[in-house]
């Protein structure tokens, strides 16, 4: 009996062994499957990365310099847009030559073909009047050159000639100036009408207030003076009284 149950025993013994051993190995085995597992997901998210940023690195470069350089960029913009508006009329000039640039050289290709002769013969008729202004302005300087004493003598003998009279005639237009000038200024300025107390008379000496009696010196009663000469005795000043003689409105001297 002992032998069977030390027996018994042993074998149970190495039952649990192997169980341990079971176990481990599959602790071991989870836990080596886990880490593989979670070193392949992280190399394949590694290996996904490198591949985005191969596919995607000039837009994640693009995107960068964007962030950078947003207010510089916008800032070209306007400018672009600014140049957009002052020159849109050149701009579509431009695109309808580029897009009948076809059009516009075949048009001067049979111009050419059809009015060439006529071209050439336009441009020698330029060359020749060309040549013609050329030749006109050698013998100018020809003559220049082989009479410019002579013009030259010339212009003095008729400065010494001719230069008092005129001098003369400068001072003449000068005198006829200043004469002009004077008659302008010595003319009189118009005057209104003075606004008399209930009379309507011209401009001029006024006459006396309650008569008609034109003005100049009145004569006295009973004398007889010429025009223009003063009375020999004075009017009284007034009626019922011998006051100072009043003096004539104007003194004429008889010449």
């Amino acid at each position: 009996m002992p032998e069977a149950y030390n027996i018994s025993k042993l074998s149970f013994a190495r039952l649990h062994v192997g169980l341990i051993l079971v176990a481990l190995q599959k602790i071991r085995e989870s836990i080596s499957s886990e880490v593989t597992h979670a070193i392949g997901n992280r190399l394949i998210l590694l290996l996904l990365l490198l591949l985005l940023l191969v596919l995607f690195l000039d837009k994640l470069l693009l995107l960068l310099l964007l962030v950078l350089f947003l207010d510089q960029l916008l800032l070209l913009l306007l400018l672009l847009l600014l140049l957009l508006v002052l020159f849109l009329d050149k701009l579509l000039l431009l695109l309808l030559l580029v897009l009948f640039l076809d059009k516009l050289l075949l048009l001067l290709v049979v111009v050419l073909v059809l009015f060439l002769d006529k071209l050439l013969l336009l441009l020698l008729l330029l060359l020749l009047l060309l040549l013609l202004l050329l030749l006109l302005l050698l013998l100018l300087l020809l003559v220049l050159v082989l009479f410019l004493d002579k013009l030259l003598l010339l212009l003095v003998v008729v400065l010494v000639l001719f230069l008092d009279k005129l001098l003369l005639l400068l001072l003449l237009l000068l005198l006829l100036l200043l004469l002009l000038l004077l008659l302008l200024g010595s003319l009189p300025e118009p005057t209104p009408a003075a606004a008399g107390g209930g009379t309507g008379s011209l401009p001029g000496p006024n006459p006396a207030a309650c008569t008609g009696s034109l003005p100049g010196p009145t004569p006295a009663a009973g004398t007889a003076s010429l025009p223009g000469q003063s009375p020999a005795v004075p009017v009284a000043a007034a009626a019922g009284g011998g006051g100072l003689p009043s003096p004539p409105l104007f003194a004429y001297e008889l010449k």
